[in-house]
């Protein structure tokens, strides 16, 4: 038994050691190399030609343009960064759209799938400056609503969202289009919340990792001194049961969301009224809090924004895809 703690202690410590170094590492990349560089180089490597009008721009401001596919919409999010020579990239701005239904309520319809997202990328064209638009990513992940799709319909989406973005006036590569599976859209968004709080990505990673694996590491109590954020869909359910603020988001307990469970459940015996699944949701929010470990006080923060940018994976994303740019010139 002692053997098999140790080797899950091990089986831990080296998860996290690597989200850790892969998160110095975005940063170091960013850090070092300017992203316009990065997409001069990405085209032309594939035969583009670039002006010497776009050549000579400033290349202390980059935008990215990041399409968020989901369940119940498909959304925009235009972020503008400001980079000095060596220095991580600051997020000075984002512009936010959204859009429903999402992009899955078009599966036996295609071609009515491509008015939503012209209409969106209208709105990229508006907040980033026409000499810019070459430079500019353009990258559309889609959740939730296209995983459960068959594949051939999600497919057929796909290949219509990337039509349209080899039509627009922006960066796209042939992996501008995809499906994110359910770990890269939580690291994603891991990465957008330690972003927007300030927190210095890789030392607070150590520094978690450290106290995490002082003894044990499978539960979450080891962790009660930190701060938590809840987002995307707990977000949704605890608005909907009327726990927070729909759009200022709040604070809120284990505790809290067992009662809200309890009332909704109980309620919903008399009458299902016009959400049948909240109760089971919050339910399942309540048991997962309390198997990880966290006691019925502990809290937790709900913001649909920090600083004016949506809490989603969208950011992170942004990031790992400029990354991945950078990367392509050498």
């Amino acid at each position: 038994m002692e053997a098999m703690k140790i080797s899950k202690r091990f089986f831990a410590f080296g998860i996290l050691t690597c989200i850790a170094v892969y998160v110095a590492y975005i940063k170091w990349h960013l850090g070092s190399k300017p992203f316009v560089g990065a997409t001069e180089g990405a085209a032309e490597s594939r035969g583009d030609k670039l002006t010497h009008q776009a050549v000579t721009t400033d290349l202390s401001v980059f935008y990215g343009i990041m399409f968020d596919a989901g369940s119940t919409g498909t959304r925009i999010h235009i972020f503008k960064f400001a980079q000095q020579s060596r220095e991580t990239p600051r997020l000075t701005h984002e512009t936010f759209k959204a859009l429903k239904p999402g992009l899955s309520a078009y599966a036996d319809d295609v071609e009515k799938s491509g008015q939503g997202i012209k209409e969106l990328l209208e709105v990229a064209k508006k907040e980033v400056p026409m000499e810019l638009w070459k430079f500019t990513p353009l990258v559309l992940k889609a959740t939730a609503g296209l995983r459960l799709l068959p594949g051939e319909k999600a497919q057929k989406l796909l290949e219509k969202v990337k039509e349209i973005f080899q039509a627009s006036p922006f960066f796209v590569r042939d992996n501008c289009v995809s499906i994110m599976n359910g770990t890269d859209e939580g690291i994603s968004a891991w990465i957008t919340i330690n972003f927007l709080t300030g927190e210095p990505l890789y030392e607070s990673c150590s520094n978690k990792v450290a106290k995490m694996l002082y003894k044990k590491v499978h539960r979450a109590g080891e962790v009660k001194d930190l701060d938590f954020y809840i987002f995307s869909y707990y977000y949704d359910c605890a608005a909907e049961a009327g726990l927070i603020d729909k759009e200022k988001g709040g604070s809120l307990t284990v505790n809290d969301f067992e009662i809200a469970a309890k009332y909704v459940c109980k309620t919903m015996e008399i009458s299902p009224g016009n959400s049948p699944f909240l109760c089971m949701d919050l339910t399942y929010i309540t048991f997962l809090l309390q198997e990880l470990g966290f006691p019925k006080s502990q809290g937790f923060k709900l913001a649909r924004k920090i600083d004016n940018v949506e809490t989603s994976w969208a950011l992170g994303a942004t990031f790992h895809y400029i990354d991945s740019l950078n990367r392509l010139q050498y």
